[in-house]
């Protein structure tokens, strides 16, 4: 008795594979290089599998080395992972924030440039990233300085001068700095400009006053009349 062999067909079946995103950093700084590893869902195959995958963010203020990523713009951007082979894709949220503490560059801002002796002045600083991305109000972590060791600095941002001069502010952060000039008006020169006022007020009200009694004594002399 002879056994009669048929044809076998195999089917082959693939499981889905997804897989998951992951940051070192996962709330960088805007210029902090970030690396992603992505690994299997389910741990099979284990461990760092980004070296299969190509990355993109949905922005275009971003650069792309690899696995690397820098963002130049704040924001929530989606990093997202693709498959070389598969196509299968993974995502990532990631937020991109501004770092206040190292401005590239500030601005000092004075309520007024011209002040009397005495007087004072408040200040305020902005500044913006190496970027160009604005950081808002900087004024709490600003050092104020003058080139007049007389000046008196603080409480707060604030300077008062008690001697007249031209003064250079100074406002400092990290390496960032902005000088603003102030000119300080002498107290004597405004004691003396009010006094000068005043007396020439005065002198000009007693010429008002003798006038008018010039004109009266003219009124009251009257010509005699012949005999």
């Amino acid at each position: 008795m002879r056994a009669t062999l048929s044809a076998l067909t195999l089917y082959g079946m693939w499981d889905d594979e997804s897989y998951l995103v992951a940051s070192d950093v996962p709330a960088p700084f805007v210029g902090t290089a970030i690396t992603l590893s992505v690994t299997a869902s389910d741990g099979t195959p284990a461990g760092d599998l980004s070296a299969g995958f190509t990355f993109a963010a949905d922005t275009g203020d971003v650069t792309v080395s690899g696995n690397q990523l820098t963002f130049t713009t704040p924001g929530t951007w989606t990093v997202t992972a693709t498959h070389a082979l598969t196509g299968v894709t993974a995502s990532l949220p990631i937020t991109v924030s501004v770092d206040r503490t190292t401005p590239a560059t500030i601005e000092l801002h004075l309520s007024a440039t011209t002040v009397a002796q005495g007087g004072s002045v408040s200040a305020t600083v902005t500044g913006s990233d190496a970027w160009g991305n604005p950081l808002g109000d900087l004024t709490d972590l600003a050092t104020l300085t003058s080139d007049h060791p007389s000046d008196v600095i603080g409480p707060g941002p604030v300077v008062r001068f008690p001697t007249a001069s031209t003064h250079v502010i100074t406002a400092t952060i990290g390496a960032a700095t902005h000088s603003v000039a102030v000119s300080v008006s002498p107290a004597a020169q405004r004691d003396t400009l009010a006094r000068s006022g005043s007396e020439a007020t005065a002198l000009a009200s007693a010429a008002v006053l003798i006038l008018l009694l010039g004109c009266a004594l003219v009124g009251m002399r009257r010509p005699r009349s012949g005999s």
